[in-house]
């Protein structure tokens, strides 16, 4: 139940700081887009955030007692391998 209260006191704090932003902007000829550009960043960085503090919360791998830990080791291996980039 605590990590519903970090992702909501954090879209407050963010929604409170676009809204601040949307009225903060001067008018002008770009106004509109520093508004847009500045929502959305906030909800992309708020997003990112929020989905990789649930899943460090509920890992979809985990440590099971039945799995050694060398079989672990020896997928995490295989992941790095697999997604590391090739040298050009």
């Amino acid at each position: 139940m605590a990590s519903f209260f970090h992702i909501v006191f954090v879209g407050a704090i963010l929604a409170a700081i676009g809204a601040a932003s949307w009225f903060l902007f001067p008018k002008g000829q770009n106004q509109t887009l520093l508004r847009t550009s500045t929502l959305l960043t906030l909800t992309a960085c708020y997003l990112m955030w929020a989905i990789t503090y649930l899943a460090q919360l509920h890992p979809l791998i985990s440590r099971s007692p039945t799995m050694p830990l060398a079989f672990h080791l020896y997928i995490a291996a295989h992941v790095l391998i697999y997604f590391r980039p090739s040298a050009l």
